[in-house]
């Protein structure tokens, strides 16, 4: 295997990732067609797709693009906190959240969002990512496949970035890198010209990179693979929600019947929470 790293931070990091500056050619960014708008022009799957996740969507406004079993490079990009700057549970917080719709919706998300939601040098890594005819650009996230696709598609429409080839959900109830490892597996047997894989992540990095070794390896694949990870650490933006609009959130009963939101800011702030 051989690999190398490049990691990002609001602080201290290029307007693009160098790694792929020096491994992906630049091209003018433009706005891919929205997904209603070009479906006569999307890609037929490889010939051996059908053994990849039925979660798989393909993306539109791709015409020419060259058939993704002959693409020699594979380009992943996480969402929560790579791409998007996600909100963290508040403090007053004691209910599930990464698998709540109500993380990622209004109030604690606006229904359309600003610039700033999103990890701009990350966004640019993606647009020459999916604008680059020889790469395969897929996003992975941990999110649920039956809660969370219509949002995640509906947020990447609204920055340009509706042009992924795959846009992949866990529907597999395992755990997010599992899931990520066994798409990436898939997506490396069904496409066997792919010696050249780049991941934007903000977690699970060693995890990712650990997994793609053993897979070049142990020559699983029939080839050797160049990783190159990109490890994203952004701030993530707050979340827009109140305890009044989530008291169920609040974990106390005794809140659920006070409806004045001073009131029970008043009482959560007692308590230490």
């Amino acid at each position: 295997l051989s690999s190398s790293s490049s990691s990002s931070s609001s602080s201290s990091s290029p307007p693009a990732s160098t790694a792929m500056a020096a491994s992906i050619p630049h091209q003018a960014t433009t706005t891919p067609s929205p997904l209603s708008s070009s479906s006569s022009s999307v890609p037929a799957p490889p010939p051996s797709s059908s053994s990849a996740s039925s979660s798989m969507s393909w993306s539109r406004g791709l015409p020419m693009r060259i058939p993704t079993h002959l693409r020699k490079k594979l380009v992943i990009f996480d969402f929560d906190g790579t791409l998007f700057r996600t909100p963290l549970p508040p403090s007053w917080w004691s209910y599930r959240w990464w698998d709540n719709p109500d993380s990622l919706n209004p109030p604690t998300v606006p229904s359309e969002v600003d610039g700033g939601w999103w990890v701009e040098h990350v966004v640019r890594d993606a647009l020459r990512a999916i604008d680059d005819p020889d790469t395969i650009a897929v996003l992975m996230t941990g999110r649920k496949e039956l809660l969370f696709r219509t949002r995640i598609e509906g947020l990447l429409q609204q920055a340009g970035l509706d042009g992924f080839d795959w846009v992949f959900l866990n529907d597999d109830k395992k755990h997010t890198s599992a899931t990520k490892c066994n798409q990436m597996r898939k997506i490396l047997t069904a496409n066997r010209h792919v010696n050249e894989v780049h991941i934007f992540e903000d977690r699970y990095m060693e995890t990712y990179t650990d997994f793609l070794s053993h897979l070049s390896e142990s020559n699983a694949l029939g080839r050797r693979l160049t990783v190159v990870p990109h490890d994203i650490k952004e701030k993530p933006n707050p979340p827009q929600c109140a305890p009044k609009d989530f008291k169920y959130a609040l974990g106390r009963a005794d809140l659920m019947d006070v409806t004045s939101a001073d009131e029970i800011e008043s009482i959560i702030a007692r308590a230490g929470r």
